[in-house]
């Protein structure tokens, strides 16, 4: 282990103490960005540990300019280069006191996560686990797939925290009505304390036992505390580059070629009764799967694996896959499908038209219901270069969302954002205008379309019973024409 003369005695002690762990391989253009956000926290009680897995690039040189800029940045290397899930283990257990968060080095922490993190705590003293809501995302220009260069920021999820029970998230979990970020992910979106991360190794002998570190600890932190405080905003801005690890399994725009070594190197295996499945709600099951073998949820409630493979498949068919991936994916899932015994969920049409009524004939939604509204702006335009200035953008729009009223402490920053979040809340209110104008004409249409039934039904009913008044006219004919000829004879017998 290397260090860089952390000279804690430097640095303040608080209550509380928060260390911000960014495991690193080869990112270090990116990596800048990602201490320069945490840097830009003014909190004494926050430590800044990067876990470098012996990187080829200037990794080493930029953490010592930043260690020497800031006495709160340490860093240490595993003996030898790690897979993903081993070299989490290994950073995420350097740390012995207060709570911890893991960052990758492409995300950023918003400027008063640590001090917002600090007064949760104080106002709800016990809690071990604070989880905050997505803030959003940046995506790098270096992003493939056309995506780049965009920041998408979370308006309507702001307010106090409120507890969760992990029991009743960990039902939802796995009956596929939630997503990982709705648990207490200790990946970018909550802070954990560090007797938590210890009482999961007590009990199953390690800390992580999935080839998806972060879905597992999301899982494994919930199954061992009864609740964790939900907050909003949260407390980091997730970013997406071309080197993310997560896109480049589940994204269609992903690094295949990362895809390959992360596989290549990982330690752990994929759970042999899934496989390798490239779907988020795949990687769930094959968590709960996990926590389950390892003792960390006895009683656990059974998996949803027909849920999970309907919305996995939806998945691949409604998101940008090429045509060869796409097969791929599909015929993976199929025989996930078959062995699970599952297969009579998948969709026997897969047109649109044919997934559309498909999905209207699951019985339960294929994604969850959107409860925040999200504003995505061109990073080019703004001028944002890099994830540490979006979090600073994103935070001010969150807080001005907030408290619209709050000019305090204006920066540019600060004016950016009010300008832009007027815009989004002029275009909310233009869209709230457009959507009664939407439900009105819908409504218009749902009655023209119920006086056109009532018109169908009569023409229909007029048709039948014009047939029913010509058949009668048909089966009267012969009678008419035998009483006509009876006549007749009549007649003539008379003149004879």
């Amino acid at each position: 282990m290397t260090s860089f003369d952390e000279k804690p005695e430097q640095v303040e002690r608080s209550a509380f103490l928060f260390t911000v762990v960014i495991p690193t391989l080869n990112r270090c253009e990116t990596l800048k960005d990602t201490l320069e956000s945490c840097v830009r926290e003014a909190d004494q009680g926050l430590r800044i540990l990067v876990s470098d897995n012996l990187s080829d690039d200037r990794t080493q040189e930029l953490v010592r300019e930043f260690a020497q800029r800031d006495p709160r940045v340490s860093c240490v290397q595993p003996p030898s280069r790690l897979g993903v899930s081993r070299h989490w283990e290994f950073a995420i257990t350097q740390v012995q006191e207060g709570f911890v968060m893991v960052l990758g080095s492409d995300d950023a922490l918003l400027p008063s996560a640590v001090s917002r993190a600090r007064k949760l705590l104080e106002d709800h003293p016990g809690v071990l686990v604070l989880h905050g809501e997505p803030a959003g995302v940046y995506v790098y220009p270096s992003f493939e797939n056309g995506m780049g260069d965009r920041l998408v920021v979370t308006l309507d999820s702001v307010g106090a925290g409120r507890l969760r029970r992990s029991e009743e998230w960990l039902r939802r979990a796995a009956r596929a009505e939630c997503d990982v970020v709705d648990l207490p992910v200790v990946y970018q979106h909550s802070f954990v304390h560090v007797s938590v991360l210890q009482k999961i190794i007590a009990v199953s002998g390690g800390l992580i036992h999935s080839v998806f570190p972060d879905y597992f600890l999301a899982v494994a932190v919930a199954t061992q505390v009864d609740s964790y405080l939900h907050c909003a905003p949260g407390f980091s801005l997730p970013g997406t580059s071309g080197l993310s690890l997560g896109a480049a399994g589940f994204h269609p725009g992903g690094n295949r070629e990362l895809e390959r070594a992360f596989k290549a190197d990982a330690e752990i295996p994929y759970h042999p009764a899934v496989g390798e499945v490239r779907s988020v709600h795949i990687a769930m099951g094959e968590t709960l799967l996990r926590i389950s073998e390892c003792g960390l949820l006895k009683d656990a409630p059974p998996i949803a694996w027909d849920r999970m493979v309907a919305k996995a498949m939806m998945q691949f068919h409604t998101e940008g896959w090429g045509d060869a991936e796409k097969e791929h994916n599909v015929k993976t899932l199929q025989d996930l499908a078959h062995s699970l015994g599952c297969a009579h969920i998948l969709p026997q049409d897969d047109s649109s038209a044919g997934l559309v009524a498909w999905s209207k004939q699951l019985g339960f939604a294929l994604s969850p219901p959107v409860a925040t509204t999200g504003c995505e702006l061109n990073g080019q335009s703004l001028g944002i270069k890099g994830v540490d200035q979006a979090a600073m953008v994103a935070e001010e729009m969150m807080m001005l969302c907030q408290d619209p009223a709050s000019k305090e402490g204006s920066t540019c920053q600060n004016v950016l954002a009010h300008s832009l979040l007027t815009q989004v809340q002029g275009l909310r209110k233009l869209a709230g205008g457009l959507a009664i104008e939407v439900q009105s004409l819908r409504d218009e249409s749902r009655r023209r379309g119920q006086e056109r039934d009532r018109a169908k039904l009569e023409l229909a009913r007029l048709k039948e019973k014009t047939k029913n008044r010509q058949g009668a006219k048909v089966k009267r004919q012969p009678e008419v024409r035998s009483r006509v000829q009876s006549f007749f004879h009549l007649i003539l017998a008379k003149f004879r």
